[in-house]
């Protein structure tokens, strides 16, 4: 029989628990815990776990409904992060079945993108489970509780073990003397049908439990935690369990024909007295329940009904919305994985489930983490590349101004070397003028007392000659002014041009000669 309890999937399944176990002297009265401990990531998960909340699914009514909590630090009770529910066309589940794979994949992909989270744990429609529960005296170790629930589930398995997924879970007594442990099983091809289509969705499925673990959940949460009856109905199929503390102590589900109102209602009472009878009669470690909850698609006339004969039995009755459902599934993932010790009818273990959820995780941070330092780069080239483009445009445009400036100032240089030679030869005229005037003044003073001397032009050169030009009546005259210019020290033997002398012409005359300090003579 298959009954693989760590939920790997196998061929054949051994004689032995493949849960995790403990020590033998480990404590008796705490529920075991399944999922092995050893393998768990860093805290950095644990801010991925914050961004993608897990999802929990259910069916109701033709109905996909899908809650997502979160759980905040200062407060007791979880706030709802995301909630979405998709209508189901009349025929996509029947009985519990799937019978269109396609619409169903369709609406699970719908409430996907509504949740905006992978990672889900679904509740499983229909009667297609069994549950039994198992009591053991508290002196059993840790592995002979194992062993025992090997041997139990070897014979009380009602199917064999190729069509089977099963799991079990310690479920706390209120009996200090006995142990208890819940077995709950389910048909393969059934689960593998939801699974299936959860998978096209692009659904990472970390548990799937029957509906009716995920109601008592949301019983307990919205409602009491104190023993109770429940008595559930999707149209085709009834489930009744007897539920304490979040825990199914009892349940099976079957279906009654509704054919015929009357006798439908007379079948649901009968199916109260015996579930009360059973809950008061058989050893099930916990008080008698003392409320009923209704949940589904009971008619008005039912409920009322059967409200009577509860109350003749001392129970208080309630109807629980199933709409609800989803919030059993939703409050298992906030449940840590080291915690998580419930049932998950999958061919994978939660703790291998949780695994793929970390693998995914640890894939999304490796490709955002990549995406990030490749967008880095890119952006530290555009920017650095702008920035050379920038710099050596200005680079050009400070050469091109350093060229112009460079021509403005060899122009500069040019004209302020123009303006020194300019200003030397001007200082060197202004340093001459005072001796000039007086080599002018005694040029004058010479040809003073000559009468038929004229003088009409005096021209002095920097370097010290002098050219007279002028008119006299006679040779004597000229010479007389000859004379005059020696005395004053104005030249030493100054020639007459002989012309002057052989024709006897008198008039124009023209006088060249040096100052006594000039060092190059100058020569006619």
């Amino acid at each position: 029989m298959k009954f693989s309890l760590s939920k790997t999937k196998k061929k054949d399944a051994g004689p032995d628990l493949q849960k995790s176990k403990k020590s033998d002297t480990a404590s008796s009265d705490k529920p075991i815990n399944k999922n092995k401990t050893g393998l768990r990531l860093p805290a950095i998960f644990s801010l991925l776990n914050s961004r993608h909340p897990v999802a929990g699914l259910a069916i109701v009514d033709n109905n996909l409904y899908g809650i997502t909590l979160r759980q905040e630090k200062n407060s007791s009770k979880p706030s709802v992060v995301g909630n979405a529910n998709v209508s189901l066309a009349d025929g996509v589940i029947v009985n519990g079945q799937v019978s269109d794979a396609e619409a169903l994949t369709a609406a699970f992909s719908k409430i996907r993108s509504k949740l905006k989270t992978p990672f889900c744990i679904f509740a499983m429609p229909g009667e297609a489970w069994w549950s039994r529960l198992f009591f053991f005296p508290t002196s059993l170790t840790n592995k002979q509780f194992e062993e025992s629930m090997a041997f139990h589930r070897s014979l009380d398995l009602p199917w064999e073990s190729q069509d089977v997924y099963a799991d079990w879970e310690e479920i706390s007594m209120n009996e200090s003397d006995k142990r208890a442990a819940l077995i709950v099983a389910t048909k393969n091809n059934t689960a593998d049908l939801f699974l299936e289509c959860l998978k096209k969705a692009g659904w990472t499925v970390l548990a799937v439990e029957p509906a009716a673990l995920s109601m008592i959940r949301a019983i307990a949460h919205f409602e009491t935690d104190s023993p109770a009856m429940v008595l559930g109905f999707d149209g085709s199929v009834v489930e009744e369990m007897i539920i304490w503390k979040g825990k199914m102590h009892f349940g099976r589900a079957f279906k009654v024909p509704n054919n015929d109102a009357e006798t439908f209602n007379k079948n649901i009472e009968l199916e109260l007295l015996r579930l009360n009878t059973y809950a008061v009669t058989e050893p099930l470690g916990m008080p008698k329940p003392a409320n009923l909850f209704f949940i589904g698609s009971f008619t008005p006339d039912t409920i009322s009904r059967s409200m009577r004969v509860a109350s003749s039995l001392g129970l208080s009755s309630k109807i629980f919305a199933s709409a609800a459902m989803p919030w059993g599934t939703a409050l298992r993932g906030l449940v840590p994985l080291s915690k998580d010790t419930f049932i998950s009818l999958m061919p994978l273990g939660t703790e291998e489930a949780y695994s793929r959820r970390r693998a995914f995780l640890f894939a999304e941070l490796a490709t955002n983490f990549a995406l990030l330092v490749a967008f880095t780069l890119m952006l530290t080239f555009g920017g650095a590349l702008l920035f050379i483009r920038n710099e050596s445009q200005k680079s050009l445009d400070r050469l091109a101004n350093l060229q112009g400036s460079a021509g403005q100032l060899s122009s500069t240089i040019a004209a302020a070397q123009e303006f020194n030679e300019i200003s030397a030869k001007a200082a060197s005229i202004a340093s001459q003028i005072s001796r000039w005037d007086l080599i002018y003044q005694k040029i004058l003073a010479s040809s003073s007392g000559i009468s038929g001397l004229k003088i009409t032009e005096v021209n002095l050169n920097s370097s010290g000659s002098i050219q007279i030009t002028g008119s006299v009546l006679t040779s004597q005259d000229l010479i007389a002014f000859r004379n005059a210019l020696q005395n004053n020290d104005l030249g030493r033997d100054i020639r007459i041009p002989p012309n002057l002398f052989e024709s006897g012409a008198l008039g124009q005359f023209v006088l060249n000669f040096n100052l006594p300090d000039t060092q190059v003579l100058f020569l006619p």
